[in-house]
């Protein structure tokens, strides 16, 4: 049932591919060690997409590149682990399930941090869900775990556990990665990185080609921002020049014609003072004639009373 790791190793990694392929938290009980749990990638894929004969599993670790535990399970063997273990689906409906078993792990991992968090001192009771930790579906929690052995074969389990006890829902005997079945999954995980790095270079290259493109935008711009702001500063200088030149015209004008009205005045008030000046003058004269010819009249009386006596 373990079959060819290396088949499974190097089969195509593509996202399409993949029937499941999720982080799931794990209860990892290694051969002479205390059991812990691990964040596990789990991946279920056809070996064929085209024409599919049997299912991949394999169980890598990020942060473990040497953990690697995988199973290839054909149909023969298949029927051989539906009797064993009492399973009611068939061949093809087989991975889907199992999937969805995996589905409910990481569903109730989720719920039992929450349930956690809702435990925190100061957290109120409804954030997080039950007081005792326990999944809010009654008490359920589905579980994933993987018993080391000695020999280099592994045992995966999808636990229920309840109030109760612990129903095993399915058990696959995985075995861990030889040298070269290691070696080919690092292969493919490291032509996964450099095409991963070859599409980052290309991203990178288009963006810096954009950021270059956006620069010489910016430096246009701002070419064109200093030429407008120059012919704005020599528009505004121009016309500050054309209306201090306007306003010191006004000005001259008004200058003279103030003094041509000065000048006019003054000339108006010369001719009405030598017209006053005549007129006072003919007036004197003719208040002295006057005064001559009354006094000759005067002079005339006295001579004439004087002649008749």
């Amino acid at each position: 049932m373990a079959g060819d790791g290396l088949a499974l190793a190097s089969a195509d990694d593509s996202d399409a591919a993949h029937i499941f392929r999720e982080v799931v938290a794990v209860q990892v009980k290694p051969v002479g060690r205390d059991a812990f749990q691990a964040l596990l990638t789990i991946r279920l894929r056809p070996d064929d997409p085209a024409h599919p004969r049997s299912l991949l599993i394999e169980l890598t670790d990020e942060a473990d590149l040497l953990f690697y535990h995988s199973l290839v399970l054909g149909e023969g063997d298949f029927h051989a682990l539906k009797a064993e273990q009492r399973l009611r689906v068939d061949f093809q409906s087989f991975p889907t399930q199992v999937a969805e078993l995996l589905r409910r792990c990481c569903t109730s991992a989720t719920e039992l941090a929450n349930s956690a968090v809702g435990a925190m001192p100061g957290v109120p009771r409804h954030f997080g869900g039950t007081a005792s930790g326990t999944s809010p579906e009654g008490g359920l929690r589905m579980l994933a775990c993987l018993d080391c052995g000695a020999s280099g074969e592994s045992l995966l389990s999808i636990v229920e556990a309840n109030q109760f006890r612990e129903l095993t829902h399915i058990s696959l005997r995985l075995r861990h990665g030889t040298d070269e079945v290691v070696k080919q999954h690092l292969a493919g995980k490291l032509r996964v990185c450099k095409a991963e790095c070859v599409e980052l270079a290309e991203q990178l290259h288009a963006s810096d080609k954009a950021l270059s493109q956006a620069r010489h935008e910016v430096e246009e711009l701002g070419a064109r921002g200093r030429v407008v702001a120059e012919e704005r500063q020599h528009l505004e200088r121009s016309l500050r020049e054309a209306h201090e030149a306007e306003v010191a015209g006004l000005r001259r004008e008004q200058a003279s014609a103030l003094a041509e009205q000065q000048r006019n005045a003054a000339a108006e008030r010369h001719r009405f003072e030598s017209e006053s000046r005549g007129s006072l003058d003919e007036a004197l004269a003719r208040a002295s004639r006057a005064e001559r010819v009354a006094e000759e009249l005067q002079q005339q009386r006295q001579g004439g009373a004087a002649a008749h006596p």
